[in-house]
């Protein structure tokens, strides 16, 4: 992801690359090599230097909160890729540093910003399906096998495939329907080989419409995704699958019978180059942002609400701590 998200601030006007580091740095060379930026000793003599007005952290889930708070105290703004943190304290943390040094944070829930969500976002505050009642979400890939000492496979240090995988489509839910007020799971985390993980949850959202997600680390056949809204009026779905992946069926009020699947093809441009883009902007200009970091608070909130279901077998009512 760092890789990535360096190679598209590079496509970025208003943004200009000055360096990159990892641990070891030594690991940074390449990139740095491939882009002609600077690569850093150190996280700290990155953050040391004045040239820098702004960080992307790309690394494990266990050291995001750390890294938030450090590049905030140095007076950088952040984004950050998903989740918030590992933990519901640590995620409070990092975004009080953030608030106590003045600086913006942006944490990268990406599915945000791809265009079939966009749409169905807009097709739904358009009232094209009239109010979401019921939301069916699927995630699957195979196991993540990139990664430092495999810490993907370390329920610990990823929070397993509801932590890591399904948050994006937790986030989306919340996007839509807006707060969760209970969640159940069940999950396959610690109870098979480490590479090998499946969810499902259920949320019930304040707006009374009701969330199920799928998640999965297993799955032999690629990533896929597929969404299904059904509304009052109406059944939106996305299927990866799909060469078109966004149909809309509206139901007729009257004289029965069913609706026309209108596909639609959105432009292909990188979510992620968009999401970056997204951030520049509101680093230097000000604008709201689509993901602010009390949404990444949330989805982390009921990411690890899923997961105590799944290990406790009961349901678990939010909000917790003191989040409104």
């Amino acid at each position: 992801m760092g890789t990535l998200h360096a190679h598209h601030l590079c496509q970025i006007p208003d943004a200009r690359l000055v360096g990159v580091t990892a641990v070891p740095a030594s690991d940074a060379d390449p990139l740095a090599s491939s882009l002609g930026v600077q690569r850093y000793d150190s996280t700290e003599a990155l953050l040391a230097d004045p040239a820098i007005d702004a960080v992307v952290i790309a690394t494990p889930t266990p050291t995001h909160a750390e890294l938030i708070i450090a590049a905030a105290q140095a007076g950088k703004h952040i984004f950050c890729e998903k989740p918030l943190a590992r933990h519901l304290e640590d995620g409070r943390r990092a975004i009080e540093a953030c608030r106590e040094a003045g600086v913006s944070l942006m944490i990268g829930h990406v599915v945000r910003f791809f265009p079939e969500y966009v749409r169905i976002w807009e097709l739904i505050d358009q009232g094209a399906i009239g109010k979401p009642a019921m939301l069916r979400f699927s995630r699957v890939a195979p196991f993540p096998r990139a990664g430092k000492d495999n810490w993907y496979a370390d329920p610990e240090a990823s929070g397993g495939v509801i932590l890591d995988l399904m948050l994006h489509d937790i986030d989306t839910a919340r996007w839509y329907c807006g707060d969760v007020l209970r969640v159940y799971g069940y999950s396959l985390t610690g109870r098979t080989e480490a590479e090998r993980d499946y969810a499902l949850v259920t949320m019930r959202m304040a707006s009374g419409a009701i969330v199920h997600l799928e998640g999965s680390w297993s799955h032999p056949g690629g990533f896929r995704t597929r969404v299904e809204i059904a509304g009052d009026g109406g059944l939106l779905t996305v299927d990866s699958r799909e060469s078109s992946p966004i149909q809309t069926e509206r139901w007729q009020r009257t004289g029965g019978g069913g609706g026309v699947a209108l596909p639609e093809s959105p432009l292909a441009e990188s979510p992620y180059l968009v999401e970056l883009r997204h951030w520049v902007d509101h680093v230097l200009h000000g604008t709201p942002l689509r993901i602010t970091p009390e949404d990444a608070l949330k989805a982390l909130e009921a990411g690890l609400a899923a997961m105590e279901s799944a290990e406790t077998g009961k349901v678990i009512a939010l909000p917790r701590g003191g989040i409104s």
